[in-house]
């Protein structure tokens, strides 16, 4: 049930290979020529199978910078929605009603009034019941075009309920992106005590990605019926996807996008490639550590090797505290390995992983079988030292506000957590 019939998944591969077409042609056109060859040393070998393989193209004219403060995440999307001039494209797992909610709707109605396009998709059962159908009308009412991927209990759907769109991404006139873990919704922001403090890490972005982004968003904007073509549209339009011919910066990037679409599952194979590359550390921080078999083994090999394995998790859960009490059973194997468990004492939400402190893969992927194996995800290839080396300390500071796991923090009751949570977390579970 959770795999694509063929019809569908040729339908849908055929239209994810015209999108990469274009992008690859439109990155030839550009000032830049940014279809790069870099010298490929052992670690980036990741860059050239997604080139290869998935057909993904490695970028050098961006700029980026980390956002990682609750007021900051806010700051940065107010101030981005105020300077489209062109539209704005958002593509949501959550947005949900709320403080955040309501005045980021106010400022979207404004800037509709102004002549500017605004294009908000949102996931099906991340926002199941988080927005009343009276709040979709008035937002459409006022202009805001409104999708939802993959809805629930709606007859004669392409998707099994299952396949969810996991993405947190706001673009900008094709100019800006903001990107990474954080939804629109108060909890994550800080500004309600539902949950506990939660951090959140992501990337502000400026240059030839954005137009990678922009395209993905396209291709997913279009996954949804409507009356008009609009992909082809706006793939056609000079309007959405105008040439970058200023110099933006220096950082090479890399978009890697994941779904049952995609062959091989990406960025479970990243991940893999990138353990084994590893030399000195790995460095991972994820609300949601559930992997396969495969993926647990690997991390226990490397460190077996010598490498230093260091996991940041919450210590306190967003929801029910069996799963997270299923969570520790699953840990209690690695402390053995000399693998280093850590638990944030809040909530951490970013999805981050550290090569060697010299390569990072970010986005909004949990490390579980849904980011894995069912979910619509993206990443990003990040290579560049001064980038990694300032992320590294933000990892540590992380450290430094978490608690080191010891065996009797795992402890769990076997009649308690039974074996069926285990399977129940990793199969039926829809993470945010």
């Amino acid at each position: 049930m959770d795999k694509l019939d063929n019809d569908l998944l040729e339908k849908y591969q055929t239209r994810l290979k015209r999108y990469q077409d274009y992008e690859r042609h439109r990155l030839l056109l550009s000032s830049s020529g940014s279809l790069v060859t870099l010298p490929i040393p052992e670690k980036d070998n990741v860059i050239k199978y997604n080139s290869f393989v998935y057909r993904r193209p490695l970028t050098e004219n961006n700029s980026l910078r980390f956002v990682n403060r609750a007021k900051d995440h806010i700051t940065c999307i107010v101030n981005l929605i105020k300077r489209a001039k062109k539209f704005i494209h958002m593509e949501y797992y959550i947005f949900s009603e709320g403080y955040v909610f309501n005045y980021i709707s106010k400022l979207l109605a404004r800037k509709v009034q102004e002549g500017v396009e605004v294009r908000l998709l949102v996931d099906g059962w991340g926002n199941f019941s988080k927005v009343s159908r009276k709040m979709i009308h008035r937002l459409q009412s006022l202009g805001i075009h409104y999708k939802i991927f993959n809805p629930l209990f709606r007859r004669g759907g392409e998707f099994w309920w299952n396949i969810r769109n996991h993405n947190k991404i706001l673009i900008i006139d094709n100019e800006y992106a903001l990107f990474g873990s954080c939804n629109i919704s108060d909890e994550y922001f800080n500004v309600t005590d539902k949950f506990f403090p939660t951090s959140e890490l992501s990337v502000l972005l400026e240059g030839e990605i954005v137009n990678s982004l922009n395209l993905l968003f396209a291709f997913h904007w279009n996954m949804i019926p409507s009356q008009a073509r609009e992909f082809d549209i706006m793939l056609d339009s000079q309007h959405y996807f105008p040439l970058v011919r200023r110099n933006c910066g220096s950082q090479s990037l890399q978009l890697v996008d994941s779904s049952p679409i995609s062959e091989n599952y990406p960025i479970k194979t990243n991940l893999t490639q990138m353990i084994f590359s590893a030399k000195k550390s790995i460095r991972i921080s994820t609300p949601y550590f559930y992997p396969p078999t495969d993926l647990l083994n690997s991390l226990k090999i490397v460190s077996q090797s010598g490498v230093k394995v260091q996991i940041i998790l919450p210590k306190e859960a967003d929801f029910n505290d069996k799963v997270l009490r299923v969570h520790r059973r699953l840990l209690s194997q690695f402390l053995s390995d000399n693998i280093e468990i850590y638990e944030y004492f809040g909530f951490n939400h970013e999805k981050l992983t550290i090569i060697d402190d010299e390569i990072i893969y970010f986005g909004t992927y949990n490390w579980d079988y849904r980011s894995l194996y069912w979910n619509f995800e993206t990443a990003i290839v990040i290579k560049n030292k001064q980038t990694t080396k300032k992320v590294s300390e933000l990892f540590s500071k992380r450290l430094e506000k978490s608690h080191p796991v010891n065996l009797s923090d795992l402890s769990y009751h076997p009649k308690i957590i039974p074996n069926v949570f285990l399977g129940i977390s990793r199969w039926c579970r829809i993470f945010s």
